[in-house]
């Protein structure tokens, strides 16, 4: 039988369901705006892997979050449960559109492209990705085919509610650690860099996460840093440490991406990953950053979630495909230190 897609009046219960990381769930807050500003009294769930619902505690988006891992059959026993939803989106892997469907979802939306053929069974509309550059803020809204433009306010997302130990201000956060050993800027940049930020009168704070401890050695034992963060805080407790530096400078990862809802400057460095696709966007057009990556012949590996993209300029390799990562070493320190005093100088910044 045939489905009809319910009107946008007809719109009260949406789902949107993903299984991705920091990163990208921080990009996907574009989809929830837009969401929330065409269906303005719809109910919105989200179900997400559960290391990320304590970041929605204060609903931004007015958005419910909901644990769910296609590993755990309990918890799509319990999104089955929640309601019947009129308008199902699906982030990333088009398989969780079956989820979608098994929760009674009327209409299931999602990115053309996935493969194998069978992951796409259950979508109604498959929302066929940009042929040319756009970022991925700006493709994830288009899902919800969004009536006009809505740009980030720092206001939308209220930061946890969390203790920490406050660095003496102003400070500067260098983020050390990344998903892949690719995409780590060499230690003897970092340490180079925090001598000059430190003696321009900023305190400096390192971070890394949870099995990254190894990367902070070096930096024990020089005086440039004022505090070290061992892996030991939690997503709530990076997300209020970035809300009040001066300034994050990291790598392509996730916690450069809590920047961009907290409004911190961010200078990210890239390596593999393609900053034309994670970068700049219209959705975070407010957020005063600098994305630094330099061109190199092996970034060719055009993908978005597995799907072919030909403007894309991206690598996948691991550690065994490449053993010399010269796109993330071609940063220099100078480069750095540039890109942050720029930052640092604008009015409202510093």
């Amino acid at each position: 039988m045939q489905r009809k897609q319910p009107k946008q009046a007809q719109t009260r219960n949406i789902l949107v369901i993903h299984q991705l990381l920091l990163g990208d769930a921080v990009m996907a807050t574009s989809l929830l705006a837009h969401l929330r500003h065409k269906y303005p009294e719809a109910d919105i769930d989200v179900a997400m892997p559960a290391f990320l619902t304590p970041l929605y505690n204060k609903k931004p988006y007015g958005i419910n979050a909901i644990a769910y891992s296609p590993k755990d059959a309990s918890s799509l026993i319990k999104l089955i449960r929640q309601k019947t939803y009129d308008l199902g989106i699906v982030i990333g892997d088009a398989r969780y559109s079956w989820a979608a469907f098994a929760a009674g979802t009327r209409w299931i939306v999602t990115h053309a492209g996935d493969y194998p053929a069978y992951k796409n069974w259950f979508a109604d509309e498959l929302i066929a990705l940009p042929e040319t550059v756009r970022a991925m803020p700006d493709l994830m809204a288009d899902l919800c085919k969004p009536d006009e433009l809505v740009n980030y306010s720092d206001s939308d997302w209220q930061i946890p509610d969390v203790d920490i130990t406050k660095p003496k201000p102003p400070y500067i956060i260098f983020h050390l650690g990344a998903s892949s050993p690719l995409k780590l800027w060499p230690t003897e940049c970092w340490l180079a860099l925090g001598k000059k930020l430190k003696e321009s009168g900023y305190s400096i704070v390192v971070t890394c996460g949870p099995g990254e401890e190894s990367l902070m050695e070096p930096f024990a034992e020089s005086d440039s840093f004022d505090q070290l963060v061992k892996g030991n805080f939690s997503l709530q407790q990076m997300w209020r440490l970035i809300d009040q530096a001066t300034l994050l400078v990291s790598p392509d990862t996730g916690i450069a991406h809590i920047a961009k809802v907290t409004n911190t400057p961010l200078v990210c460095l890239f390596g593999p990953g393609p900053a034309e696709l994670v970068g700049h966007s219209e959705f975070f057009s407010n957020h005063p950053a600098r994305y630094l990556s330099k061109p190199i012949p092996c970034r060719d590996q055009p993908v978005i979630f597995k799907r072919p993209v030909s403007w894309l300029k991206f690598c996948e390799r691991n550690t065994t495909q490449c053993d010399n990562p010269k796109c993330i070493k071609s940063i220099t320190v100078d480069d750095v230190m540039t890109a942050s005093l720029e930052l640092l100088e604008k009015p409202g910044h510093n």
